[in-house]
């Protein structure tokens, strides 16, 4: 497969030193949410145009998810103990707030029809909500030491963790029972991510390594290579023909997703760790965010 290399279509400054911590963005591509080093986040608009922004109480916004429709946004503080959570409109007016969340939330993802919202520990467990009412529905206790990452899969039947036990695994979205434990990491697992058909998951962690799965077999199916830092994020392209990955090195690597191996492009725009990254839904480019303080959108040519 041949790639030019990603053109900068947008560069949005942040207005906080301490960097982009999160991003979100709602799967019409019509919202992307930013929060970084301070009790704030910002919507824009993907030509760079800020929408609205949200605030939080005094501790930086670590946490975020946008609704399947981009309607709504949960936004965490990544404070020790009880973890202060807020919903919020698209005009970033608060809807909603879960008080008593017994652990830091780590994480948070909505379902993918946006009736539910689920809520990574450091305890290990994922609590499930209802997405209107905030009403908490469950709590699965899977992983031993702190969930980092989660992912659900296009027909919304299965869940993905990974934490800090090293391992990735797969359950059932209704039982919590578990059906594929993923083990090869030797540090946290800090990303995952399922491709279209639901078929393959992606993983990358703090040993600098990230990986292929076949979720139905648990086997280990390819190797991303040459990264040099934890790997922050892991994201297949709609097409799920590509696989974005972006680490604590600085770089920003696309692969081949059947063939793994060595990435197809690796650049460092960004000349500090990048901390997050997304696919766009049209496949036609993708979302980045750094410790620069620094989020951009590129684009991509095949």
């Amino acid at each position: 497969m041949a790639l030019t290399d990603p053109a900068v279509a947008v560069t949005l400054e942040y207005p906080f030193l301490d960097g982009v911590n999160a991003l979100a963005l709602s799967d019409d591509g019509g919202s992307l949410i930013l929060a970084g080093g301070a009790p704030i986040g910002l919507y824009y608009q993907l030509d760079g145009g800020l929408v609205a922004n949200f605030f939080m109480a005094e501790s930086p916004v670590t946490v975020l998810a946008a609704s399947p429709d981009g309607a709504r946004v949960v936004a965490a503080t990544g404070i020790a103990g009880l973890s202060e959570l807020s919903v919020f409109d698209s005009a970033g007016n608060s809807t909603g707030v879960i008080n008593g969340i017994p652990f830091e939330v780590t994480v948070a993802a909505f379902s993918s029809d946006g009736t539910r919202l689920l809520l990574a520990l450091a305890d290990g467990s994922v609590e499930t909500y209802d997405a209107e009412t905030l009403e908490f529905i469950g709590s699965v206790a899977l992983h031993e030491g702190a969930v980092r990452a989660l992912a659900i899969s296009p027909d919304g039947r299965t869940i993905a963790s990974g934490g800090d036990d090293t391992r990735a695994l797969v359950w059932d979205a209704v039982s919590g029972e578990v059906v594929a434990t993923l083990e090869g990491h030797s540090a946290p697992v800090l990303g995952v991510g399922f491709s279209p058909d639901g078929a393959l998951l992606v993983t990358g962690g703090r040993d600098n390594a990230a990986y292929v799965w076949s979720v139905a077999d648990g086997v280990q199916t390819a190797v991303l290579g040459e990264h040099y830092g934890a790997v922050t994020s892991v994201s297949v392209s709609p097409d799920g023909a590509l696989i974005l990955t972006t680490a604590d090195d600085g770089a920003v690597r696309l692969y081949d997703a059947l063939a793994g191996g060595d990435p197809l492009i690796a650049f460092y725009d960004h000349n500090a760790p990048v901390n997050a990254g997304a696919w766009l839904p049209d496949g036609l480019g993708f979302i980045t965010g750094g410790a620069d303080g620094l989020a951009r959108r590129y684009e991509v040519v095949r």
